[in-house]
């Protein structure tokens, strides 16, 4: 008796370290997001944080929830504990597509999302070199979220919803090395060509 009560204990233990060291690093992951300018390692962190983690968030507990109807229901169906087992299907096959149907639609983006923290791990990182013919800079003031926009003379433009190092200091006309993520495309730096 004394033994299966340690070993309770040892894996309540264990779970909670387990929490703990997952909330840590979701408060540094967040520190370090919100941490000055931070270089690419932060403007990645603001990415994992408000683009991979908060947007998605509400997709990925829509789908949790399709899956967990999913889930209850057929057991109850399997183990004869629905009292009629077809209008327990019946009901809940609107409400699995509603969860479904709303996740997929809120975390559209997940797999690029998760595609570049991948390429960033890796070091796969698009760099060269832009001239930007045009920068509008929004902010809160005019309704909208703070930016930059950045158009470039090949016509391309980038949208950049978190401010970073150098990213308001921008000369038009002027030739700038920039690092983005392929498949976002998030822009991690800008600076001045030399």
């Amino acid at each position: 008796m004394k033994i299966r009560n340690a070993d309770k204990e040892y894996k309540t233990l264990s779970l909670s370290l387990r929490g703990l060291y997952c909330l840590l690093a979701l408060t540094s992951l967040i520190l370090w997001a919100y941490w000055g300018n931070g270089g690419e390692a932060g403007q990645f962190a603001k990415f994992v944080v408000h683009t991979v983690f908060m947007s998605n968030l509400f997709g990925i507990l829509f789908i949790m929830m399709g899956i967990g109807t999913t889930v209850v229901v057929g057991y109850r169906v399997i183990t004869k504990k629905a009292s009629d087992s077809k209008k327990a299907m019946i009901y809940s096959l609107p409400l699995v597509a509603f969860f479904m149907v709303i996740g997929v639609m809120m975390s559209k983006d997940s797999i690029d999302n998760l595609k570049d923290v991948k390429n960033y791990l890796t070091g796969n990182i698009i760099e060269e070199h832009v001239v930007i013919t045009h920068l509008e800079v929004y902010g809160a003031q005019s309704g909208g979220d703070d930016g930059y926009e950045y158009t470039f003379s090949d016509g391309r433009t980038f949208y950049e919803n978190h401010q970073g190092k150098g990213y308001g200091n921008i000369i038009e006309g002027e030739t700038y090395m920039i690092r983005y993520l392929p498949e976002t495309p998030k822009l991690l730096s800008i600076l001045l060509a030399q």
